[in-house]
């Protein structure tokens, strides 16, 4: 992990001009993930009655900081992946996608595959939330300031979208901890195992853990169904696109609002 240069963006809210610092990790074909870090904290998870599924409202502990994706996977990453490994279960492009689009059609296995080619792994679901909601407990990432097509991409302000965006379209939307676009455009995967009221305290998993064997019996309603966060682009009710809102699918599923953001545990060797 590096240091990158300093992006300045305009932040959308207040029109001010701000330095965002980030990371980058090399993928094995020789190009960089963005990544951000996200420092050890205690947070409210769940707790918005209007969010579609989230949790009852409790505490959490995030006992060692993190990297997270700045962005979702996108297209021309997971291409990459596709192409060197020789991986068969992608659907392929949604119409409409560039290489910078975020990457959907693809399963959670489909994505686990992907984490243990580059290095990475799905977030859990509470480090997800954290990245989108800090220790405040905002409605959404960039606070509690209403939904409108400034802030997200989503088909819920009576525009309907028809594919994703690129991911870099809405740097200037604010969040915790730099992460974009953690709401709206593509739902995304976690490492957790759907259950109604979540999993306290899991941790994330080592870089290079097996990839999971698909069990075709998996069920949406069984406990190995795995959670969604972040609602997608199609999407028009603003309960899907809270900070909090959660979904669960079938981990074989591949749909064309469903992609994923990759996470690393903590480190030891980042250069300065």
């Amino acid at each position: 992990m590096t240091r990158a240069p300093v992006e300045v963006v305009t932040d959308v809210l207040t029109g001010e001009r701000r330095e965002e610092r980030f990371y980058h990790w090399q993928l094995p074909d020789g190009t960089k993930m963005e990544m951000v870090w996200v420092p050890a904290g205690t947070f409210t998870m769940g707790g918005d009655g209007e969010a579609f599924q989230a949790v009852p409202g409790r505490a959490e502990t995030i006992s060692e900081g993190f990297y997270l994706g700045r962005f979702p996977v996108t297209v021309g990453q997971f291409e990459a992946f596709v192409d060197r490994k020789g991986y068969k279960e992608w659907k392929g492009r949604w119409p409409g996608q560039g290489p910078d689009h975020p990457v959907v059609n693809v399963s959670w296995f489909g994505g686990w595959a992907f984490g243990a080619w580059a290095g990475l792994v799905l977030p859990t679901e509470r480090h997800w939330e954290y990245a989108a909601r800090d220790t405040n407990g905002r409605i959404f990432p960039w606070g509690d300031a209403a939904l409108n097509d400034q802030l997200l991409w989503w088909s819920g302000s009576g525009t309907p979208r028809t594919t994703t965006c690129a991911v870099r379209e809405y740097l200037g939307v604010p969040s915790p901890f730099g992460a974009k676009l953690l709401v709206g455009n593509v739902w995304e995967w976690t490492s957790t195992e759907w259950e109604r009221d979540s999993v306290a305290g899991e941790a994330l998993f080592v870089p290079g853990a097996k990839v999971p064997t698909l069990d075709p019996s998996e069920s949406s309603k069984g406990l190995k169904a795995r959670v969604l966060r972040g609602g997608g682009w199609s999407f028009t009710d603003a309960a899907w696109v809270r900070a909090s809102a959660r979904s669960g699918l079938p981990p074989s599923d591949r749909l064309y609002f469903v992609g994923l953001r990759c996470a690393r545990p903590a480190a030891r060797t980042v250069n300065p």
